[in-house]
C-alpha cells in the first residue's frame, strides 16, 4: 500500500502580482515606447518636456533628422582602416624606439621610400614658466626694435652714432662715417661643390620642392609634405591627409653644427601659429629665429649634425623635420601622447 505523499507548502515563484491598476498602467507604458519608437523612426513630431522626457505634453519638438552616426564600412574599407591604425601604432613605436623610418619624396612615412630619416632624438627648448616666457618676448621684443634701428641707420637711411666701447646706436662720441660694408659672401659662393652636393641630394629625396633666393640672399627650399597619417585641421572626408607647406632656409654658416642645425623649417601653411590656435597646446621641439620672428621646427640635436668631410645637407633637415610632423600626427590620432612628444628624448 502507497504512503501518501505530502507536499511540503510553498509558493510558486512567479512574476509579481500586479493589482488591474499597475497592469493597466504597464501597459499604457509599453504602448508609448511602441509609439515613440514608431515616431522616432517616421521624423513624426516628439513633444519634449523641460526635463527631457518624451512623448508627453512638452514645451518643444525634437527638431526634425535623423541621428548622425559613423560611417558603415566596407569590409575592403574596415580593412585598409585597420591597417592604418597598425600601420600609425607601428610608426609611433619606431619613432619611439629610434628604428630606421623610410619617407617618401612627399613625406609619407612608413612606406617604401627614397631615403631614411637619419638618426637622432628631435631637440626641445628649453621650458620657462608664463612670467619668464613674457619676460622673454618682452626683451625680445626690445632687442628687435633697437635692431630694426640699427639696420636702418646701416642701409643708410638714419645717422648713427657710437661709443668709446664701439656700442652702435646708442648715444655716443662720434658718428660712423657714410659707406657701404662689402658684401659678406654667402656659403654657397665660397663652396660651389656644396651647394652642386646639396641640389643632388633634394634631387633625389624630395625632387618636387624648389630651389629660390630670398631677400637677403639667402637659399630656400619651399615645398610640401604629406606624412599621410592625420587627415588634419579642415578634412572634408576621412580619405583626406593633412599636407604641409613648408620652407627650409640655409643659414649663412652653413654648414654648422648647432641645435636645429643650420638649415631651418618653417611652416609656411598651416602657420606654426596656427596650428597653436587650433590644438591648444605649444608643442614642445620649436626654437625662436629672431630674424624673421617666427618659431621653426626644432628637427635635431646640435650633436647629430654632421659637418666636415661628411656635411648634413637640407634633405636631411627635411627628413627629420617628416619625423616632427608624424609624430604630430601621431599624437592627434591619439596613437602618441602628448607627453610622449613633448618629452626631451623620446622621439
Amino acid at each position: 500500500m502507497l504512503s501518501s505523499l505530502v507536499i511540503p507548502k510553498a509558493e510558486l515563484a512567479g512574476a509579481q502580482q500586479l493589482t488591474p491598476e499597475q497592469m493597466q498602467a504597464k501597459l499604457a507604458a509599453e504602448r508609448k515606447r511602441r509609439e515613440l519608437a514608431e515616431m522616432l523612426k517616421s521624423g513624426a513630431k516628439v513633444a519634449i518636456s523641460p526635463n527631457g522626457e518624451a512623448g508627453g505634453r512638452g514645451t518643444m519638438n525634437i527638431p526634425g533628422g535623423k541621428l548622425a552616426g559613423a560611417q558603415q564600412l566596407t569590409p575592403e574599407q574596415m580593412q585598409a582602416k585597420l591597417a592604418a591604425e597598425r600601420k600609425r601604432r607601428e610608426l609611433a613605436e619606431m619613432l619611439k624606439s629610434g628604428a630606421r623610418v623610410a619617407i617618401s619624396p612627399n613625406g609619407e612615412a612608413g612606406g617604401r621610400g627614397t631615403m631614411n630619416i637619419p638618426s637622432g632624438k628631435l631637440a626641445g627648448a628649453q621650458q620657462l614658466s608664463p612670467r619668464d616666457m613674457q619676460e622673454k618676448i618682452n626683451e625680445e621684443k626690445k632687442a628687435r626694435e633697437e635692431r630694426e634701428r640699427v639696420r636702418k641707420a646701416l642701409l643708410g637711411h638714419t645717422p648713427m652714432t657710437i661709443s668709446p666701447e664701439g656700442g652702435a646706436g646708442k648715444s655716443g662720441t662720434m658718428q660712423i662715417p657714410k659707406g657701404i660694408l662689402a658684401a659678406v659672401r654667402q656659403w654657397y659662393e665660397k663652396d660651389p661643390a656644396l651647394l652642386a652636393a646639396e641640389k643632388a641630394a633634394m634631387a633625389k629625396a624630395f625632387p618636387h620642392f624648389k630651389l629660390e633666393q630670398i631677400a637677403d640672399g639667402r637659399l630656400a627650399w619651399t615645398g610640401t609634405l604629406t606624412p599621410g597619417i592625420w587627415k588634419g585641421f579642415w578634412a572634408k572626408d576621412e580619405s583626406d591627409r593633412q599636407t604641409w607647406e613648408v620652407m627650409a632656409i640655409y643659414e649663412n654658416n652653413h654648414p654648422h653644427q648647432q641645435m636645429g642645425s643650420s638649415v631651418k623649417v618653417f611652416l609656411l601653411y598651416p602657420t606654426i601659429d596656427i596650428v597653436i590656435q587650433q590644438i591648444d597646446w605649444r608643442p614642445f621641439h620649436l626654437l625662436h629665429d629672431p630674424i624673421s620672428n617666427q618659431d621653426y621646427l626644432c628637427t635635431a640635436q646640435a650633436e647629430d649634425i654632421k659637418v666636415g668631410d661628411t656635411t648634413t645637407s637640407a634633405a636631411s633637415v627635411l627628413a627629420w623635420a617628416v619625423k616632427w610632423l608624424t609624430a604630430f600626427e601621431l599624437v592627434m590620432t591619439g596613437d602618441l601622447t602628448k607627453e610622449e612628444f613633448n618629452t626631451h628624448g623620446v622621439i
